[in-house]
């Protein structure tokens, strides 16, 4: 099955709550990959990306140089450099996940479009974090992210907000990845920060982002998930747990 996406010619609709979103998307050429239905892999991403469209995740995927391929499941995009095959060893059971692989070469153009948007972004991001050095904010040159760890101990809700007053696209951190994870536990380590709050609050019998996305990624701690309504590191293994929020801890803000 091959998604070839022509702008103004394929039209993706989405019946949500009685609309109707429609799509429009450049060319690219996709291939799914059946043999790998309900699986995704567990290596580190390109990306982790939150959509509602399978189309809108091949496209994230085709903007990014040297993304071959996109898991979507959940809600959820990973984009990785390389094609996994049925047999590679590591890949685990998501149920509902689809994998699409890039079947077009890309032309010289392309590739210049696509190192431009990425540059732009990256750029553009670059630029608020540098404006919010005064306010204790540092640019991860490896991870490509910019954060701030706040010393000050609040309780879930006034971290979150803290977050916020320190610029409109600041957040608790969000542990989406084993690479955001280990980030986090770096910082945890180096600073000896104890317990820190992390994105992620109850919904039902989920966790959601600050967006209301689903979270799918956790590295629960032995017993987790508990009954608390908020998600935070355990003071000795580092790995997540819930919380009431109660408790005073220290956090991580991050731009997104």
């Amino acid at each position: 099955m091959y998604f070839k996406l022509r702008a103004k010619i394929l039209v993706c609709c989405i019946c949500l709550a009685s609309e109707i979103f429609a799509l429009e998307i450049d060319d690219y050429k996709y291939k799914r990959v059946k043999e790998l239905n309900d699986k995704i892999a567990l290596d580190p991403e390109l990306f982790l990306y939150r959509t509602l469209s399978a189309i809108h995740c091949i496209s994230k995927c085709a903007l990014i140089p040297n993304c071959e391929s996109v898991f979507y499941f959940q809600s959820s995009c990973k984009g990785y450099s390389v094609v996994y095959s049925p047999s590679s060893s590591s890949l685990t059971l998501i149920s509902g996940a689809r994998y699409y692989v890039n079947t077009e070469e890309p032309t010289e153009e392309t590739i210049t479009e696509r190192n431009a948007d990425v540059f732009t972004t990256r750029n553009a991001m670059l630029d608020m974090c540098t404006a919010l050095i005064p306010d204790g904010y540092i640019w991860s040159v490896s991870l490509e992210i910019c954060y701030h760890l706040n010393t000050i101990k609040l309780i879930a809700v006034e971290a979150k907000a803290k977050c916020q007053a320190e610029h409109p696209n600041s957040r608790l951190l969000l542990i989406d990845s084993d690479v955001i994870y280990n980030f986090a536990v770096s910082i945890i380590d180096t600073f000896n920060t104890g317990p820190i709050y992390l994105q992620g609050t109850k919904s039902g019998s989920n966790f959601v982002d600050d967006d209301g996305q689903v979270i799918t990624y956790f590295n629960w701690d032995s017993g987790q998930p508990g009954n608390g309504n908020y998600l935070r590191t355990d003071t000795d293994t580092r790995l997540q747990e819930t919380s009431s929020g109660t408790y005073t801890y220290k956090f991580i803000c991050r731009l997104y």
